[in-house]
């Protein structure tokens, strides 16, 4: 076969899943292990916990948190990471029961990605998470 009609092997995926409620957690993973076959999956249960996943793997593709975790305020940890020159590539999706508008605002002020309230649709945030990961860096 011509190497330019070759098959390219599909991209292997890297997320974490910070929420301190272990089924959303498992949910989150079970819908990204589905849409991103192969996709390397870490969770964190608090903002410490995120932040020790960060320091071990930078690189990650896309960042799912939850707001309202033990630990560090949840916007204060999101604008962290954008300000970080370590980090501050990586897509975060704030995913949160907290939808006021002042929330949302502090949600951009945050620079997150996207802002989305629970409960959500799996179709939209795999959408976002799809759309997030196809825009340049």
């Amino acid at each position: 076969m011509p190497q330019d009609m070759a098959e390219t092997p599909p991209v292997s995926r890297s997320f974490l899943i910070a929420d301190d409620h272990p089924m959303v957690r498992d949910a989150l993973a079970a819908a990204l292990s589905q849409a991103f076959a192969g996709a390397a999956l870490a969770t964190a249960g608090s903002l410490g916990e995120v932040q020790a996943a960060l320091d071990r793997q930078p690189e990650i593709d896309a960042l799912l948190l939850d707001l309202d975790m033990p630990g560090m305020d949840g916007y204060a940890m999101c604008l962290a990471i954008k300000e970080s020159l370590r980090t501050r590539t990586i897509p975060v999706i704030l995913l949160t029961t907290l939808s006021s508008p002042a929330n949302i605002l502090q949600g951009l002020k945050s620079k997150a990605d996207y802002y989305l309230t629970k409960p959500y649709a799996p179709a939209l945030l795999l959408a976002r998470v799809q759309a997030l990961l196809e825009r340049p860096p």
